[in-house]
């Protein structure tokens, strides 16, 4: 179990320990990744699930409206452990 923070006023068997890790991928116009990259949170288990369900996520839809080689996903997967 992790320690709350300092200043955490509720329940310390209650604190849960939440990781944000953005992340962008590229994607071509057939919908394969070209590259992505995370902003890892420094919990070693759930940076490594971030990376695997990422480079597991594809295909990818084409872009809208099909008149780019390429676009980008930009979003944040957020774990609660």
């Amino acid at each position: 179990m992790y320690k709350p923070p300092p200043g955490y006023k509720g329940d310390p068997n209650d604190f849960k320990r939440q990781c944000y890790i953005p992340y962008e991928i590229t994607v071509d116009a057939n919908g394969r990744m070209l590259s992505y990259q995370i902003n890892r949170c420094g919990d070693e288990l759930l940076d490594a699930a971030a990376d695997r369900a990422i480079r597991q996520a594809g295909p990818f839809p084409p872009p809208p409206g099909g008149g780019t080689a390429q676009y980008t996903i930009y979003g944040t997967a957020i774990f609660i452990k």
